[in-house]
């Protein structure tokens, strides 16, 4: 898996917790894996990257 954001997402909240699970399938179908996750407590919402998931991460985390 690449350490590398493909996409981010904002969530309300703290939710740094999401680090390392796997999401999706978005509507193209891909499996993207939580790479980062930046808590900004002022606005109470956390920034998520994302990055791309392959099908041996899915395997790994079985």
């Amino acid at each position: 898996m690449s350490n590398t954001s493909a996409r981010f997402a904002t969530y309300p909240g703290d939710t740094t917790h999401i680090i390392g699970e796997i999401k999706g399938p978005n509507t193209w179908g891909e499996r993207l894996t939580a790479v980062t996750a930046d808590y900004d407590p002022a606005a109470d919402q956390t920034r998520v990257g994302f990055a791309y998931t392959t099908t041996n991460d899915i395997e790994a985390s079985k």
